[in-house]
């Protein structure tokens, strides 16, 4: 009886933690609102609209990379870009604003400063039992200049990042857009996007 007294006390701040990690990863979860024009695809959380020969997809609940805990610090949006007219589309992360439902505006953040946030953090939980990141580690190389504090750095934000370029006719991109984290407050999102003269806007909602 003592062993297994023993054992569980030894155990308990693991499980704790285990707890915090489960509770974090079950936390808020931004989902398309179903009351708006295009497609809907509520199970998948993706809203598609085209218009002009332009088809924008944006998908939420998505980020399963590294750093696993980015959500608890972005809202991360995985967004896909067909550019099905015949000229070239471009495109730069100042075309993308999100607005929640006090007006508050938040721009995209430049993925090389989302790593750098990271970056220059320690992760809040033990990589010994939670990381999928495994040597040899993806270390970030224009990082090594300006942090050379000797710590590998595992890392897929730069390059599953929407890139910033021009869409040649036909062709498509994707990747994720990083927003400064929105406040557990909020209920409602709005996802305004401005191409060229393509204008659309993907609303979504925030559940507990």
């Amino acid at each position: 009886m003592n062993i297994i007294r023993k054992w569980g006390r030894s155990f308990l701040p693991l499980f704790l933690l285990i707890s915090l990690v489960l509770s974090v990863g079950c936390g808020l979860k931004v989902v398309p609102k179903p009351d708006q024009t295009g497609e809907v695809d509520l199970e998948s959380n993706i809203v598609t609209k085209e218009k002009d020969g332009v088809r924008i997809s944006v998908q939420t609940m998505e980020w399963r990379y590294e750093p696993y805990y980015l959500d608890d610090f972005y809202t991360p949006f995985l967004v896909l870009i067909k550019n099905g007219t015949n000229n070239n589309l471009s495109v730069q992360y100042s075309d993308f604003v999100l607005i929640d439902g006090q007006g508050n505006q938040y721009g995209v953040v430049d993925p090389e400063k989302v790593e750098r946030f990271f970056y220059s953090r320690p992760s809040p939980y033990p990589d010994t039992y939670f990381t999928r990141c495994y040597p040899p580690y993806r270390t970030t190389p224009f990082l090594a200049p300006s942090y050379p504090f000797g710590r590998d750095f595992c890392s897929d934000i730069a390059l599953l990042a929407l890139p910033v370029e021009t869409i040649l006719p036909g062709a498509q991109i994707r990747g994720f857009l990083f927003f400064r984290k929105v406040a557990a407050v909020e209920t409602d999102l709005k996802l305004r996007v401005l191409l060229g003269e393509i204008s659309e806007q993907f609303d979504f909602q925030i559940r507990r």
